[in-house]
């Protein structure tokens, strides 16, 4: 079953969508739902998903800034946007962002169902290519001298696709030892870089790894995803320029800490310190005699 989080400030099409999702592709269901763009990010700082359906037109964050920041954190996210005639323009601007498929209202079921389909046959080839890999990895594991590739012919995938991933993947065979540099290289990126709009991809670029191997080695390794122990690095350099600088603009202070959007880093803080970015500032000020953080 592939899970899916819907997006949007009308209450009667998150029923709808909770409702025939599932009906009209049973590998489909639908496990969250957020009214607008900062409580879908703050759900997926806890949650993956498999795709997500949002609408362009909503309060606080729309759908657009919304695929604009899963693009730079999560990297390879399913999208698809729903929207109307009119924001066709806008639907179009959604496309640079990685938006996998668009939709217009009022939503047809069989445009709804050759979505679904396409991505989750997407999905399925995504699982088979990370298959063909990690068969790879055991068998250099087992034995280095095999012939992994004259191994693999024996499963159903084709022999094209084998040679392809088993030449695109040969560098990071070779790091497996390594695992310990790679994470520490990007938890390093991660300390020099936070004020720039950074990303899972950008980090495996710069170290030559693919962003799902380090997306899982970083998990596996650090006990927490790549934007969740990011969001943390943010939070805390943030709380501590809100304490030195208590004459600070939040809006300074929210692009120091790599957010270009005052809204969602507000929200964000907030979620994390249970207060806002000013009320924190002016209770932790030098002035007031408050301990070091």
């Amino acid at each position: 079953m592939y899970n899916v989080m819907i997006v949007d400030d009308e209450p009667l099409t998150r029923e709808y969508m909770k409702i025939n999702v599932p009906l009209i592709d049973n590998r489909w269901r639908v496990t969250a739902e957020a009214m607008e763009g900062c409580e879908a990010l703050d759900i997926l700082q806890k949650q993956q998903f498999d795709l997500i359906i949002t609408d362009i037109k909503m309060p606080v964050m729309d759908g657009l800034e919304l695929c604009s920041l899963i693009s730079k954190r999560c990297p390879g996210q399913k999208v698809i946007i729903i929207s109307g005639y009119d924001e066709f323009a806008f639907a179009k601007e959604a496309i640079r962002y990685g938006v996998h498929e668009y939709l217009l209202k009022p939503i047809v079921k069989e445009e709804l169902q050759a979505a679904l389909n396409k991505i989750a046959i997407q999905i399925e080839r995504k699982k088979n290519e990370q298959l063909i890999y990690k068969t790879m990895v055991t068998l250099l594991a087992e034995d280095p001298k095999k012939q992994v590739v004259e191994n693999l012919l024996k499963t159903v995938v084709p022999v094209s696709d084998i040679v392809q991933l088993f030449e695109s993947n040969n560098s990071q065979l070779n790091c497996t030892a390594n695992e310990h540099d790679i994470v520490k290289k990007t938890i390093e990126y991660i300390y020099e870089h936070y004020s720039e709009p950074i990303s899972l991809a950008l980090i495996a670029d710069k170290i030559g790894v693919s962003p799902c191997y380090l997306s899982n080695l970083f998990h596996k390794n650090v006990g927490e995803s790549y934007i969740k122990f990011l969001t943390k690095v943010r939070m805390e350099q943030a709380a501590k320029l809100l304490k030195l600088k208590p004459l600070a603009k939040i809006c300074d202070i929210a692009e120091k800490v790599g957010y270009t959007s005052v809204k969602h880093f507000s929200y964000v803080f907030k979620q994390y310190f249970n207060t806002t970015p000013g009320e924190y500032q002016s209770k932790k000020s030098p002035a007031k005699g408050i301990d070091d953080i």
